[in-house]
């Protein structure tokens, strides 16, 4: 209340005064444990205080009116399902601050900018189409006398069609003819197959953060590699859901090139560092690297290693949890 009078003094005196209740032992009793009121208040005095937050419809706000020979103040709270961050100076006193102007360390921002959006892989991570992938090469392998088994099928994760092949057939010779006859021929076997693709496909957890995201007003894209997402989104029933998507028509240069995600990220109206990529491929986390936004990996270490987060799976997981594990930055 003194802060919010301007009487600066008298306000870092009562903060003083509750601080050395337990730090000074003034009341000697501290042996017996630490005052929880006066450490809650302490918390408030400096948060809604010297902070000057608030909390309005539009989001959590703060009007910093820091003791002179403070230097920062930082701090965050846990309001409508989301973290939010503060991170303030004196010399910004008397400026009142949204969330989108803060400058914060935060792993849920960056460069004053807060997750926004989600940006799922299709295959692996919603759904396991791997399976379909893998009986359409193997088909074409087959058919065409190329050695082919699930282990080179494992190292196709997140790879363009095109590229998938070029893998495939390694230093044998094709026309660019042959190769496009050979792109076709996979692609009409995979789609035969997804043909029977249905909601109950979705891996687990994957409904439940779909959900949960949209009703805490975060936006949702899809970005993967595959020319069928909008195919397989449909019959997974899951179009009403998805805010943009980004598929193997939408860009150039695949992944491990950041152009996917970027387009991404421009579908949804939002800067890359505003988006989490969760991905379940090496190529894929390396794309969310270069795009400049953070990384949930889906997997073993040694294929995802390199994210900002590793998860087995989205079973089970939160939105509360993906921002517990961002702010931790854990692996």
């Amino acid at each position: 209340m003194a802060s919010d009078l301007g009487q600066s003094d008298e306000a870092y005196e009562r903060f003083l005064q509750a601080a050395m209740v337990d730090l000074e032992d003034v009341r000697d009793n501290a042996a017996d444990g630490i005052h929880g009121a006066s450490a809650g208040g302490i918390w408030q005095t400096v948060t809604f205080g010297f902070g000057g937050l608030k909390l309005t419809q539009e989001g959590p706000t703060a009007t910093p009116q820091l003791p002179s020979h403070w230097q920062r103040l930082k701090f965050k709270i846990y309001w409508r399902r989301t973290w939010h961050e503060f991170d303030l100076k004196p010399e910004v006193e008397n400026k009142d601050f949204s969330m989108s102007s803060l400058s914060s360390l935060s792993p849920l921002s960056s460069e004053g900018t807060f997750i926004k959006g989600i940006i799922f892989d299709l295959d692996g991570v919603l759904t396991d189409t791997a399976e379909y992938h893998y009986r359409g090469w193997q088909r074409l392998a087959d058919e065409e006398e190329i050695p082919f088994d699930r282990e080179i099928n494992e190292a196709l994760r997140g790879v363009s069609r095109r590229e998938s092949l070029l893998r495939i057939i390694g230093e044998r010779k094709y026309t660019e003819e042959q190769l496009q006859e050979m792109m076709d021929r996979k692609n009409r076997y995979y789609v035969d197959s997804i043909g029977e693709i249905l909601p109950k496909d979705l891996l687990p957890g994957a409904i439940a953060l779909l959900d949960e995201l949209r009703s805490a007003g975060i936006k949702i894209a899809i970005g993967s590699a595959s020319k069928n997402a909008k195919t397989v989104i449909e019959h997974l029933g899951i179009a009403d859901k998805i805010d943009a998507i980004a598929d193997g028509y939408s860009v150039q240069q695949s992944k491990p090139a950041p152009d996917l995600f970027l387009y991404a990220a421009k579908q949804l109206g939002l800067e890359p560092s505003q988006c989490v990529v969760i991905e379940d491929a090496a190529s894929g986390v390396e794309a969310a690297k270069a795009a400049g936004m953070r990384s949930v990996g889906l997997g073993p270490s040694e294929r995802v290693g390199a994210a900002d987060v590793v998860l087995p799976s989205l079973e089970g997981v939160s939105w509360a949890d993906l921002q517990a594990h961002l702010l931790g930055n854990g692996k």
